[in-house]
């Protein structure tokens, strides 16, 4: 089904559920798991973000340290998230927090953007 060119078809599929396993261990725990199979898949990950969250529902929050282009960042994000879907649990699901105005241009005039 296509809205305005927009296909819907899977606009109103659940996300899938933690599995108990996910649930039962402790934060802590996540951390090092995510860390350890983050670790097979990418050893240089720590250089380009930090795991701030790691919540029962299978999300994951991570901040990056350094920018990675936009071209790269997609298919490198979608691609981690796949593959811990496939090691760890099939709920996992990577957000990234919200980085601030970083143009000096801006900064400079005195503008302020907030987000919520």
């Amino acid at each position: 089904m296509k809205k305005n060119g927009i296909n819907l078809a899977f606009a109103n599929i659940l996300s899938p559920k933690p599995t108990l396993n996910w649930k039962k261990i402790t934060e802590n725990e996540k951390y090092d798991l995510i860390k350890e199979k983050i670790s097979e898949i990418d050893p240089l990950w720590s250089e380009k973000f930090n795991i701030i969250s790691a919540k029962n529902n299978g999300f994951l929050i991570f901040e990056f340290k350094r920018s990675i282009p936009v071209d790269e960042r997609a298919n490198y994000l979608l691609g981690l998230e796949n593959e811990l879907c496939t090691k760890i649990d099939n709920s996992i699901t990577i957000w990234m927090a919200p980085v601030g105005d970083k143009s000096s241009l801006r900064n400079l005039r005195g503008i302020k953007v907030k987000s919520n």
